[in-house]
């Protein structure tokens, strides 16, 4: 059954995973490393670790990752309503905490 989900898992990263190798060739720019969110991250370790070997680069998900989409409309959500005269990224640095755990995983 682990091989199964493991397939699967690789499946899933495979279109990105092709796009990114894409992107690498036409551009000549090098990734150093990702930062990946998404619910499949509530799952630690093995969906990021797929995702390291799928890139072949670096994979960091901090502790809140199965949240990020719903994180980042809350905060744009919040700035649009609450922020005046300022940036995003300064209302973001002077309002916001960000304080957070995170694991990097190696391709392997």
């Amino acid at each position: 059954l682990a091989g199964l989900m493991r397939s699967h898992l690789f499946a899933l990263f495979a279109s990105m995973a092709h796009g990114v190798q894409i992107l690498r060739h036409t551009t000549n720019i090098t990734i150093d490393s990702m930062h990946a969110h998404g619910g499949i991250f509530k799952t630690p370790r093995i969906p990021q670790q797929i995702l390291a070997a799928a890139f072949n680069t670096p994979v960091t998900v901090s502790t809140t990752a199965s949240e990020g989409g719903a994180w980042g409309m809350a905060l744009l959500a919040a700035y649009s309503q609450w922020a005046q005269n300022t940036t995003l990224e300064d209302w973001i640095d002077n309002t916001v905490s960000t304080t957070q755990q995170a694991l990097t995983l190696q391709a392997t």
